[in-house]
């Protein structure tokens, strides 16, 4: 009985955390460009401060080893509460450019710290067989809350025209409900390691895992910086449409994500990896290049179903988790390589954003989208040496970036 409470509280957690991604991440960069008039290069500088805290996700969790999981989630819960409060209050002027600066890594600690803490927190309360179908049906119950935090987005910007302001007040409504479960999470359960955490795994034994978080945190970057920046610059949209678009994709991902789970069971890593990197080009030729072949209005159609598509993409990269599930020597490797995963890409997606928004100022956006499909054909390769055997300890792996980053990107 307890188990199930401890499941259910857990589950409810995330759902406001998904909701509270689903306003924050369809608003921010309509934010950015209309509050603060940013160009590419500034919003590709912007990832510096703004990802920094992923970079530095191990040393911050390391730094709080005395903490329970669940107690670090409520830190982390507050942390992102926090944050959005200083953007909604502190953050809403031109010249309040620093205080963004400021509220924006508070953050993006909390929600960075909260990526691994989820991972492990899940690894604890879910069964242990058939990984990926029951990631693929977890990360559909995240994304129906996704989809409610977008819908509040489209209700509020498109009929009751509220403020950035009001919004991300709202999102910290639901980011301190997260926070209260946690709390209630955090007196039943009992910790998931004792001691230390475990430490960063460095090991050539996971050397094809670590490439492939080299090259997702490439592709991650070039899409969530850029990829809305193609509907905000080119078409003028405004927040309600991608509201619009992050409903059609999350009902994709509850629609058809379990089905892509039990591809992964059935086809194998190698085989969905390798898909993902043929239509990720696809998506990047689309970004760059549709305005350049079709009329305006086909053009923006076009670049809506790449918007669509890359983000349907991101929790097809549970792949890369269960690979790592099974080849990892030990449970305890998991956590640390998943830990070294989320450092890894941020470290590579800080350089990549910034180069990105030098090429879009200096020689447009088709530079942008050209390199990026360079990153793709790179990841397809890199897939193709992926041979995972029989899982040696299965485990329910979430993704420490799915879905956005989480989510952004807030799949589970």
């Amino acid at each position: 009985m307890k188990a199930s409470r401890n499941i259910s509280l857990f589950v409810a957690a995330i759902c406001l955390m998904a909701a509270t991604g689903g306003i924050f991440e369809t608003t921010c960069n309509n934010y950015y460009a209309t509050t603060f008039h940013m160009t590419a290069q500034q919003r590709g500088m912007l990832e510096l401060p703004r990802e920094f805290p992923g970079f530095m996700v191990a040393a911050l969790t390391g730094a709080l080893f005395f903490l329970a999981e669940a107690h670090l989630a409520v830190l982390a819960a507050a942390a992102v509460g926090l944050g959005l409060f200083g953007l909604a209050v502190f953050a809403q002027q031109p010249h309040q450019y620093v205080s963004m600066l400021v509220f924006l890594v508070i953050w993006s600690a909390g929600a960075h710290v909260m990526m691994p803490v989820r991972a492990s927190l899940a690894l604890a309360l879910a069964e242990r067989s058939r990984e990926g179908e029951k990631l693929g049906k977890l990360a559909s119950v995240s994304s129906v809350a996704v989809v409610a935090g977008a819908a509040i987005v489209w209700l509020t910007f498109g009929v009751l025209g509220w403020s950035f302001s009001a919004v991300f007040l709202a999102g910290m409504a639901l980011v301190l409900l997260a926070a209260g479960l946690f709390v209630v999470l955090g007196r039943t359960m009992p910790p998931v390691h004792h001691g230390p955490r475990p430490k960063l795994v460095f090991k050539r034994r996971y050397s094809l895992f670590y490439l492939l978080s080299v090259l997702f945190g490439a592709r991650k970057q070039v899409f969530i910086t850029f990829g809305p920046w193609v509907l905000i610059q080119l078409f003028n949209q405004p927040p309600q449409t991608f509201a619009k678009l992050w409903i059609i994709t999350h009902v994709l991902i509850v629609l058809l994500l379990p089905q892509i789970g039990r591809a992964v069971d059935r086809l194998g890593e190698r085989t969905v990896l390798m898909a993902d990197a043929v239509m990720l080009l696809a998506v990047c030729l689309a970004y760059g290049f549709g305005g350049d072949v079709l009329p305006r209005r086909a053009a923006f159609y076009l670049a809506c179903g790449a918007y669509v598509t890359d983000q349907f993409l991101f929790p097809v990269q549970m792949a890369r988790n269960t690979y790592l599930s099974k080849i990892a020597e030990t449970r305890r490797d998991i956590s640390g390589a998943l830990g070294l995963s989320v450092s890894i890409d941020h470290a590579v997606s800080i350089p990549i954003a910034m180069a990105g928004g030098w090429l879009w100022t200096r020689f447009g956006h088709q530079y942008v989208f050209a390199g990026a499909a360079c990153i793709a054909a790179l990841t397809f390769i890199a897939a193709s040496f992926v041979r995972p055997g029989p899982p040696e300890h299965p485990a329910l792996v979430e993704s420490p970036e799915e879905a956005y980053e989480d989510a952004r990107r807030e799949a589970f």
